[in-house]
């Protein structure tokens, strides 16, 4: 996610939002969050080494498990009656049929959201609250760039819930999708130093 500090004015619609962007450098990323646009900072590589790894075994699952769908990196989301919301998930999964020349997705089953520690915890609950009332939407995951820890919360009939994962060996399973990898494939790369990674998960969980 990597928030940048610097926003716009607030209260806008959707519609005001994408002409704001249009005053804005290209190399510029920004998000509509609860009516407030929200530059994002650009990640460092390790963000970007976990976000490829995450579509690419998301997507060689669904090829086997799940054709229909397919995981797709940084495209922004504009749900039917929702005005003051544009997010840009790191990583997410959406209906494969989708027209290849949207600039963004009206319905998604699955979001994930690469946290660093400077993310500020109302953004990231704005934008729990608004992946969590779409329908289409069966599980989020919330995957911290600088330690081995992902918080997969899940979509179950008598509501959400939430499990923890921290170990290399712990498997990345998701309910209608089936095992995506396990953390030690999902952060190849990210990380100078893997063990100092895996001890800072641990003393996390105190």
């Amino acid at each position: 996610m990597n928030q940048s500090h610097q926003q716009a004015p607030r209260s806008l619609s959707v519609a005001q939002f994408l002409d704001f962007l249009e005053s804005r450098p290209d190399e510029e990323k920004w998000e509509l969050i609860d009516g407030s646009a929200i530059m994002m900072a650009p990640p460092i590589i390790g963000h970007q080494r976990i976000a490829r790894n995450l579509e690419r075994a998301l997507n060689d699952r669904l090829e086997q498990a799940k054709p229909e769908w397919i995981a797709e990196i940084e495209v922004g989301i504009e749900l039917a009656g929702v005005s003051h919301f544009r997010p840009e998930p790191d990583v997410m999964v959406i209906d494969a049929a989708i027209n290849p020349r949207q600039r963004y997705a009206d319905r998604f089953h699955l979001v994930a959201e690469i946290l660093s520690d400077s993310d500020r915890l109302s953004i990231v609950e704005a934008k729990l609250a608004y992946y969590q009332a779409h329908a289409c939407n069966q599980a989020i995951l919330l995957i911290h760039q600088d330690r081995m820890h992902v918080t997969v919360i899940a979509r179950r009939e008598n509501g959400w819930v939430e499990l923890q994962l921290t170990a290399p060996g712990d498997m990345l399973d998701i309910d209608g999708i089936g095992p995506v990898c396990s953390l030690a494939r999902l952060y190849r790369g990210a990380f100078s130093n893997p063990n100092s990674a895996v001890e800072s998960s641990k003393s996390d969980l105190g």
